[in-house]
């Protein structure tokens, strides 16, 4: 996947989430409930039971800034590897991105909540 269709799907996520949140001004724990299906939880447990989030998390931007800061990142170091290596290149580093940044979340997660560490 190239940068132009990474930014595409961040995009389409956040004007989905944007939508939702709109839709559902009444009851912000429906909204919470959608976030906590998509975003990366720290704890172990919840980790297993919604593996998806290792990688639905690396296009969840709530707020404008984030996306934009984000997006622009993505634009910037794509577009360099883009040219070094192809789009294809760009993606997989993306995909790798996403699970090793979740991998270090989940385990960090783990020791911060003082399961393994003393």
């Amino acid at each position: 996947m190239d940068t132009k269709r990474l930014i595409l799907l961040n995009l389409a996520v956040y004007a989905a989430l944007k939508l939702a949140w709109m839709l559902l001004p009444e009851v912000p724990a429906d909204f919470e409930a959608i976030l906590a299906w998509i975003a990366l939880p720290s704890d172990a447990v919840t980790l297993l039971t919604r593996p998806w989030t290792i990688l639905t998390y690396s296009v969840v931007q709530v707020d404008f800034l984030h996306l934009l800061v984000n997006m622009l990142w993505l634009w910037w170091f794509g577009a360099i590897l883009g040219n070094m290596r192809g789009g294809r290149a760009v993606g997989i580093t993306y995909l790798i991105g996403a699970l090793a940044g979740g991998a270090v979340y989940a385990i960090e997660g783990f020791f911060m909540a003082g399961n393994g560490g003393e």
